[in-house]
């Protein structure tokens, strides 16, 4: 799977979730592939969607077994660790 088929395959996905809660249809210039890796399994990416509630996706492809899975992940909590002059470096 390349990035276009992660978007692709996000896109399908959200706007068969959310399609009473987002004002337009996701279309493919709304969507990052933020990272992606080939691994012995298989793709593995994480993929944003900015218009949405901010909630991240990975998308794990499985070679073998061709089975491809969606996890979705929302932000819960964001802070700020101030770094102490040589702590680190």
């Amino acid at each position: 799977m390349a990035t276009e088929a992660f978007k692709k395959l996000i896109r399908r996905y959200v706007n068969g979730t959310y399609t009473e809660t987002v004002d337009d249809w996701v279309i493919l210039e709304d969507i990052t592939v933020v990272w992606y890796s080939w691994t012995k399994a298989g793709w593995h990416a994480v993929v944003s969607v900015s218009q949405v509630d901010g909630k991240l996706y990975q998308v794990s492809h499985n070679t073998k077994s061709h089975k491809t899975r969606i996890d979705t992940y929302t932000l819960i909590d964001d802070f700020v660790v101030m770094d102490r002059e040589g702590m680190y470096g």
